[in-house]
Order: C-alpha cells, then structure tokens, then sequence
C-alpha cells in the first residue's frame, strides 16, 4: 500500500516528507498464530495486508473482549483480528526485541507501533513501555496503556536506516509488567521526483470541485504527477506546477462564474462552454495576465462583453468565444432590446425593397435582350461606352492575378493598379462554369445602365473570347461585412448600418 503525504484521506503521519510518499513495506499482525493466513480487505477497511508474526520466546495472549479501536485520538481503524491479540515477555527485565533486514543501507524507513492492552491487571497496575530505535534513541519518553484502549507510537523524523534495523520495547524504569506489542507496520519513504502543485492552485480548484459540484474523478494532486493529471486540466513544469488550462465544457455548472477562477493565476486557457452559467462575465476575467483563449459559448450568460476581453481580441491577444448566449451583447453598455423595436424592421424592409428593385432591373435588362433579338444563354460580346482592355493589359493591370481580394459568384476578384496608379478591383469571369457567365453577363448589364453616387463605378471590361473581366473602381476602406465583424476597432452602430441599408437600396 502506498499513500501520499499530506493527503487528507490518507491517515499516517507524513510530518517532514511532504512531498514523498509510503510504500507499506509489511503490517504484522503480533501474537497470531504463525500458521494462520495473512489478511486484508474486508477485514480491514484501508486494505492493510497484516501478516501473522510470532516467535518462540515470545508469550501470546487473546482477549474476547471488545476493542475500541476507531477514535479521534487514534484514527487508524485498525481491525479487531489485529488488536485482540498480542504478545509478552516472560519477565519485565527482559525486553521484546525484533530485527529487520532491509534491502540495501540507504533505503530510509518509518516503523509504526500500536498497541492495546488487552490483559485485565489488578487495580493500581499498569503498563508502562519505552521504545528504543536501532540503539540509537527512545521514540517516547515512555508510553502508558490502558484497559482495551489502543495508543499507536509515531517514529518521528528522521527515519532510520542501515542493512539491519532493529527495535527494542522495555518495562519503563520501576514497574513490574512485561514489555508488550499488538501490532507494528514498516513503511519505506519514497520521494517523488515531483513536487506538489501551487497551495494557491489546489484551494481554488478544490473551490472550484465544491461549488458546481465536479462528479469527473478529481482526487489527490491536480498536477503531480504528471502521468495522473486531473481530467481537463494541464498544469506547467515549474518547481510547483501551476494550472494553465481548464476544460469544464458541459459539466453540468450553474450559478454564476466564480472568483476562484481568479486565483488560478498561470491560467492560459480557459473553457466553460455548453453549460448553464448565468449572470454576467466578471470583470477579474480580464485581469488574469496569461489568459489567451477564453470559451462561454451555450450558456445563459447576461450584460455586455467586457470592453477589456473585446480589446484584447481585437488586438489579437485573446481567442474568445461567447456566442450562443441570447443575453449577452457585445457592446457597452447593452441597448439590444431598444433595437429590436425599429432597426430589424426597417433593415428587414430595406432587404425586401432592395429584392424587389434588383427583380425590376433584372426584367427590364432581359426585356431590352429579347427585343434586341439577343439570346440571354449566348455568349456575345459586350458592348459598352467604358473603356475597353485587352486581356495582356488585364494581367499587366493585376500583375498577373498576384493578390486576390475576394471571389464572387461568377469568378475571383484581384487588386490591381491602372497607369496612373489608380487602384481597381478586377472581376475575372471563370471559364469552367455556364452559370458564371449567366451571372457575369447580369451584372454587366446593370452596371452599363445604371448609375449612382451609392454604386461603385465601373471603370472598364475586358471581352475577349472567353476571356471576360469587369473593373471597378477600388473601395479602400474593405467591404461591409468587414465593418460589421466584432474585430473591427470601429463597429459601425445601428445608425450608421441603417444609413448603409437606405443608401444601397437608393442606388439599386
């Protein structure tokens, strides 16, 4: 059996080993019959294994009596078979004596001694033992016993060594009863190449496993060792590893995000997404130094993003993700339910009026078609007063398609540059697809015809063959959806996306 120091479940003393851990080298059960078997679980609730120990010179007694043996004063439960035994010497001159062989001189050992008296002396008698360790020093000054009260001695530090470890229990000074012994247990000290994880990291991950109520199988060190970590959770390699990721996605957590996050100060990744955590983010969210990717998506979570987190994004700092939480807005302070009163309808108007003038355009281009006797599916030239360029000139104009700058339905759209150093925006028509052409050929059309100061301009075209590109003038500052995305520094408002809406509806 082997049990980390400092464990609050385990139930040895580990006083100056913190750190290490007790191999149980062997538990012996004293005064058992030497041919009886050795035990364990269920006859002891730790799963101890008590081996029978008894020498010639040694007198065994029993009692039928009942033991106490679990108390606040002596917690190591030992089991009845253990302690309704014992042995003594013939005299209290004559010492018990027993001799350990270890395996080699440097292994390092903690002897544990329990006792109880178990013989029923006369009135004003009692026990009184001293124990001495390898010759070398008394564990106690001297220990007394009572009537089926058990007492365990504690070898204190340092532990003893040596290739023959022995110990002697006497009669103390002036008494007349014999040396006595139930049971004794040898425990090898084992220091880990680990040390603990951070005291500060183990109170608020155990905050943490209390307050929403961790069912995964988090017991013993988070982080030491290494080849046990907690499930979720990585830490670091320092002297006292610290946690620097948590995973609690779907764990079942209600209430609100607690503080004790807070104290896990190394945290660099932090996932609580697809729970019910309500209220808002807290602000020590953004106060934790290390933190670059934060998940709350799929919880109940209310208020506005934290202007702190939303600027750490923006400045690529932070991955976060809070999505798929209805109350939560992503600006401060939070005027989403004012909005919802006038902006949706008229954007939702404004789409519909944009779909129906595009509906008018498209009627009257394929009208002036059929009355020119044109077949819409035939792919003609394109007539138009712009300025007409060669498909050299359109590779010289794009230096040779080398930066593309969005895709469209009909084919790609480059950067390119005129001779004056007049930027443009080039539409190349892909040659593997009909439908590209039937939208190639629309858009052509609307843009000859139409004008407006909402519009972009068209600035030439290109028609040879199957080689076919329309050139716009450039829109330096980005498309729409640019404007309208969370990284943008300067989010457009509702005012000014809904002036966008009116004016694009103008110019259709």
């Amino acid at each position: 059996m082997a049990g980390q120091c400092g464990s609050d479940t385990y139930v040895y003393i580990c006083t100056n080993i913190l750190g290490g851990s007790f191999l149980n080298v062997w538990g012996y059960d004293v005064g058992s019959n030497s041919s009886a078997n050795a035990f364990r679980y269920p006859n002891d609730v730790y799963d101890r294994i008590w081996g029978p120990l008894l020498f010639d010179n040694w007198i065994p007694i029993a009692t039928n009596s009942t033991v106490y043996s679990s108390s606040n004063d002596n917690p190591y439960n030992l089991p009845d078979l253990v302690l309704k035994t014992a042995v003594k010497t013939h005299n209290a001159s004559t010492p018990l004596s027993l001799y350990w062989s270890s395996p080699d001189s440097l292994s390092k050992y903690y002897v544990y001694f329990h006792f109880v008296e178990i013989e029923k002396l006369r009135a004003g008698q009692q026990r009184e033992l001293t124990i001495n360790l390898n010759d070398e020093r008394n564990l106690i000054e001297s220990v007394k016993l009572d009537y089926l009260n058990p007492r365990t001695i504690v070898q204190n530090y340092p532990p003893i060594s040596g290739k023959q470890i022995s110990f002697s229990i006497q009669a103390a000074k002036g008494t007349k009863r014999p040396p006595f012994l139930n049971a004794l247990e040898f425990f090898q000290s084992i220091e880990l190449p680990n040390k603990t994880s951070s005291i500060d990291d183990v109170e608020a991950i155990m905050d943490i496993k209390k307050m929403y109520n961790v069912t995964r199988n988090w017991q013993g060190d988070p982080c030491v060792p290494s080849e046990y970590l907690w499930d979720g959770l990585n830490c670091n390699d320092n002297h006292h590893p610290r946690i620097i990721s948590l995973n609690l996605s779907s764990s079942n957590m209600t209430g609100e995000i607690a503080i004790s996050f807070f104290n896990l100060k190394a945290m660099q990744s932090l996932d609580l997404s697809y729970n019910d955590l309500t209220g808002p983010l807290p602000e020590f969210l953004a106060l934790l130094p290390n933190l670059n990717t934060f998940n709350v998506n799929g919880n109940k979570l209310t208020g506005s993003v934290l202007e702190a987190l939303l600027q750490k994004f923006r400045d690529g700092k932070l991955i976060l993700s809070v999505g798929e939480n209805p109350d939560l807005c992503m600006s401060v302070p939070c005027k989403r339910k004012k909005k919802k009163e006038y902006v949706i309808p008229i954007i939702v108007s404004s789409i519909a009026a944009v779909l129906v003038l595009l509906f008018i355009f498209s009627a009257l281009a394929i009208c002036r078609r059929k009355r020119q006797g044109v077949d819409m599916v035939t792919k003609s030239n394109i007539k138009s007063k712009n300025q007409h360029y060669s498909y050299s000139e359109v590779v010289s104009i794009t230096n040779n398609f080398k930066t593309i700058i969005g895709e469209g339905g009909f084919g790609k759209v480059y950067l390119g540059k005129l001779r004056n150093e007049t930027q443009v925006a080039v539409k190349l028509l892909s040659t593997s697809s009909n439908q590209g052409y039937k939208e190639f050929r629309a858009e052509a059309q609307l843009v000859m015809i139409v004008h407006h100061r909402n519009l972009v301009s068209l600035v030439g075209y290109c028609d040879e063959g199957e080689k076919k590109a329309l050139i716009y003038e450039y829109m330096a500052n980005g498309n729409l959806h640019r404007h309208l995305s969370v990284t943008n520094r300067n989010v457009l408002t509702w005012n000014e996306r809904l002036h966008i809406a009116v004016d694009a509806e103008h110019g259709l």
